[in-house]
């Protein structure tokens, strides 16, 4: 749920666990993780070819680069 200052789709993107486990089984995200068993953070293929700049963790790059056709 977003906190009082955030904007769904300006800040993220707000989902329910069941629609974001959805997009998951659809490949949509080009990676995920879920924090603590419940809050679930992604980002998708289309931010990420529609971005110049795009900021991942460490595990999350790990997980882009063996999403990505060499």
């Amino acid at each position: 749920a977003p906190r009082h200052y955030e904007k769904d789709s300006i800040d993220y993107y707000f989902r329910t666990n069941s629609e974001f486990e959805r997009l998951i089984e659809e490949d949509f995200f080009i990676e995920h993780k879920i924090y603590k068993g419940e809050w679930y953070y992604g980002k998708s293929w289309q931010e990420l070819t529609n971005s110049s700049v795009s900021i991942f963790t460490p595990d999350g790059i790990d997980d882009v680069i063996k999403k990505i056709p060499r």
